[in-house]
């Protein structure tokens, strides 16, 4: 099990709360850490939970969740494309076979 470190506190990735009245899907793989009375600490640090890093998402902007996204778990990122997207945006988040010279 991996843990987060929250402001001196280790935090397991299942302690990891959603934060409330959010309407962007990118949420979903997003928590907040738990305060004592089990509500979400919200700070302003913001943690992945797929890796477990943080991630600052001040006043609930997601510029910066979508960015983490799409730096380091590509494949997610491009799932949460809008329907409209482009070929030329699918085709980027479509992972590439190495060729092979013969």
């Amino acid at each position: 099990m991996a843990t987060i470190n929250s402001g001196g506190a280790s935090t397991s990735r299942e302690e990891l709360v959603s934060k409330p009245g959010t309407k962007s899907e990118v949420w979903q793989y997003f928590g907040l850490a738990k305060g004592p009375d089990g509500t979400a600490v919200n700070d302003g640090a913001v943690y992945c939970k797929l890796c477990a890093k943080k991630v600052t998402a001040k006043s609930g902007n997601t510029s910066n969740l979508k960015a983490h996204l799409k730096n380091n778990h590509k494949m997610i990122h491009c799932q949460l494309q809008k329907p409209s997207a482009t070929v030329a945006k699918e085709n980027r988040c479509r992972r590439r076979s190495p060729q092979i010279m013969v």
